[in-house]
């Protein structure tokens, strides 16, 4: 557990039972029970946050579980290229202060000086009383003669400042201490010192001690006013008072003494009254459910199989099966359903499905799509479609994950071409297959992660330094009110995000778990090598061409509105107030005519706009990202990125790229005017000298030579005349 959490999780508890003692119990004259309220409650304070409360859900559980892979298409690349990843950054830009480190850090420093102290304290008062003249009376040390020490009790040590005090004075402060040493009220007072350690920054702990050491005063002056004259004793109390006791020890007198009079003289509470001390219960259960961890059982039974070679090399099958908290009847229900599915598998019908199945994995087929599919129960959902060549009718799925693509994107009497990546047989429906890839119209219109060459790094950057990384969604939980508590981001490459949202965060129930999303985000912590945690995420979209859910404590602080008809995105909010409603700018193609193929002869406009690679290499990544182009060149072990980039030539990832050779047409800065950035890295190091980069690009010139510009239909494009 997040021990910042954890820490607010108990002063939280704290407040709660404090504000329940306070509205309801501290008027009553049940000292004895209020002190035990208030030491179980600071306890219990303490240990809520640390329970995990199961709630066992008795769910119908489906015989067949079909798992689907996703879609990543965006972040994969030709080549792994790492030039944007987490760990290459050796820098961050406007990095902002890490206050959670900065308050951690403060925490234990005032942690260790509190501890010190009260050790110190400690310590220094028992080796004070070594010295010191005692008496002893029924077991307890009675101390005299020390006049900084005033009247009070400590343990079993009894202090007497016995100047200008009558005998019955002294009998009546010695058996109102003898009363603080036989209850143990010294205890109390310890367990609060201790609490306060760790808890100072926590005003209720400092009630919480206060009202604990008016319930002991409570309790023993009504139990000393009950043998004596109460109004001599009141101005005794009143005599002796003091501006202040000692660190540890009660001390007889201390002001403010108007509520301990008050409480002397006041009538006992009717008996009757404790059972409001019932009302406990469910103020602890409340408790229990805001602070505990809530864990859902919704464990499923499953089975492995595990094969073991024998020396003789027979071999042997051993079942095994995970342990779970099923019922009998589920766990016959799921052994009946693997019972079928197996003797199905072994029927004609099963191996005809099988074959059918083998006949096209991995290879490239041509399909009609038919009609939507939804068997009866409802397992399985998609499009049913049927290969041009023999006619066999398949089932392309469309119910979880990355499959949810294809819903916008096919229709019935659609031509495909698939690319099949496995496949799967049930009772239930036509054989699934999942595609690799899906072409229509001669366009690719999905594409499968697992299928495609996997990016190694965790996320890239944007040019306002927000990460972003297309991933899928899973493990989500809710707060009571339904808005997203915590959910986890996983990337095909193993990266996983564990998120975590504000009870008040916009809502993300458009959102479904197995969903492929982009994710955009800030202030990442490193947990693991392949883990982080996140707090701060900016955005959060299904569709890498949107924003999605924008989160409004982030998004414009890195996010401007487009408010003209210009390219332009200006520094201040206008038009809907909706977030959601706001699309990514997008800038427009290059319409300038451009007739004469020389430079010197291009307006200067059209020159400075043109963006030319400075060595040449193999094109690793063509992107649009959120409106503007990002162009990455590879040569060896060497990266050069071309961002903001308004619109890009006839390239794609693969192509061989000539020194000088116009990428495309550069964009705009916020003041309108042509701007573009180049970064170079050299493997995962980016170099930031000027001088260095130049001699990197010099180093990977090629031969000079000479080119003409051409402009057909609104590209540039190079010419050599070497």
């Amino acid at each position: 557990m997040n021990a910042v959490v954890y820490l607010f999780q108990v002063s939280a508890c704290m407040g709660i039972f404090y504000l329940f003692y306070y509205a309801l119990l501290s008027r009553f004259t049940f000292f004895t029970i209020n002190r035990w309220y208030l030491l179980i409650t600071m306890a219990l304070s303490f240990v809520i946050p640390l329970l995990t409360i199961t709630v066992q859900q008795n769910e119908a559980y489906p015989e067949i579980i079909q798992k689907v892979v996703y879609v990543n298409q965006l972040q994969t690349v030709a080549e792994p290229l790492k030039i944007s990843a987490a760990p290459a950054v050796s820098e961050r830009v406007s990095t902002p202060l890490n206050w959670m480190e900065v308050l951690t850090t403060l925490y234990k420093l005032s942690v260790f000086a509190l501890s010190a102290r009260l050790i110190i304290i400690v310590v220094r008062f028992l080796s004070k009383m070594r010295n010191k003249k005692r008496t002893k009376v029924d077991g307890v040390q009675i101390v005299t003669g020390d006049k900084t020490l005033n009247n009070g009790s400590f343990f079993n040590y009894i202090f007497l400042n016995s100047d200008e005090l009558t005998a019955d004075e002294l009998q009546q402060i010695i058996a109102h201490e003898m009363l603080h040493v036989k209850l143990l009220h010294s205890v109390d007072r310890i367990l609060v010192k201790i609490a306060q350690v760790f808890l100072w920054f926590n005003p209720f702990v400092y009630l919480y001690a206060q009202a604990i050491e008016q319930n002991h005063e409570f309790e023993v002056d009504r139990e000393v006013g009950n043998s004596t004259n109460r109004h001599k004793y009141a101005e005794l109390l009143l005599h002796l008072s003091v501006a202040s006791g000692g660190s540890l020890y009660h001390n007889f007198s201390m002001v403010p003494l108007k509520k301990r009079i008050t409480m002397l003289f006041t009538k006992p509470t009717h008996k009757m009254k404790k059972v409001i001390y019932l009302l406990t219960v469910p103020v602890v259960l409340i408790s229990c459910l805001a602070f505990a961890k809530l864990k859902s059982d919704d464990s499923t039974y499953r089975k492995v199989k595990i094969e073991a070679a024998t020396d003789n090399s027979d071999t042997s099958k051993v079942q095994y099966r995970q342990k779970s908290k099923l019922t009998p009847a589920q766990r016959k229900a799921n052994d009946e359903g693997r019972r079928k599915a197996l003797a199905y598998m072994e029927s004609a019908e099963g191996k005809k499905k099988m074959e059918q199945s083998r006949a096209v994995w991995g290879k490239e087929i041509t399909v009609a799509v038919l009609n939507d599919y939804n068997n009866e129960k409802g397992l399985f959902r998609g499009r049913l479609v049927k290969e041009k060549n023999t006619g066999a009718e398949f089932l392309l799925p469309s119910w979880y994950g990355q499959s949810k693509k294809l819903n916008t994107q096919i229709k019935q009497g659609d031509e495909l071409t698939i690319k099949v990546f496995s496949g799967g047989v049930n009772q239930e429906s036509p054989v699934i297959i999942t595609p690799a890839y899906v072409i229509k119209n001669g366009k690719k219109i999905f594409q499968l992660a697992e299928a495609d060459k996997i990016p190694d790094y965790p996320f890239l950057f944007e040019a306002n330094k927000v990460r972003f990384a297309d991933g899928q969604i899973t493990r989500i939980t809710k707060y009571p009110n339904g808005k997203w508590k915590t959910a986890v981001f996983e990337r095909v490459n193993g990266y996983k995000f564990n998120l975590s949202f504000k009870p008040n965060a916009p809502d993300l129930n458009g959102i479904a778990d197995g969903d492929h999303v982009t994710l955009r985000f800030v202030h990442e912590v490193k947990t693991g090598a392949k883990a982080y945690k996140i707090a701060d995420w900016v955005a959060i979209s299904p569709d890498i061409k949107d924003y999605g859910i924008k989160n409004p404590d982030f998004f414009f602080k890195f996010y401007e509105v487009k408010t003209d008809k210009s390219d332009v995105l200006k520094g201040q909010r206008s038009g809907s107030n909706n977030l959601n409603s706001i699309k990514p700018t997008t800038i427009g193609n290059v319409t300038e005519p451009v007739n004469n193929p020389v430079d010197s002869e291009l307006p200067d406009n059209v020159i400075d706009s043109m963006v030319k690679a400075k060595f040449g290499g193999k094109v690793s990544i063509v992107r649009d990202i959120l409106g503007t182009k990002l162009v990455i060149i590879r040569n060896g072990e060497y990266f050069a990125g071309y961002a903001n980039l308004k619109t890009v030539n006839n390239i794609k990832e693969g192509d061989e790229i000539a020194e000088g050779q116009v990428l495309g047409k550069a964009g705009i800065d916020m003041d309108n005017n042509i701007a573009w950035s180049f970064e170079l890295y050299h493997g995962q190091q980016r170099v930031t000298r000027e001088e260095e980069q130049q001699a990197i690009i010099n180093s990977l010139a090629s031969p000079k030579f000479n080119f003409r510009i051409k402009y057909n239909d609104g590209v540039f494009s190079l010419a050599s005349t070497r």
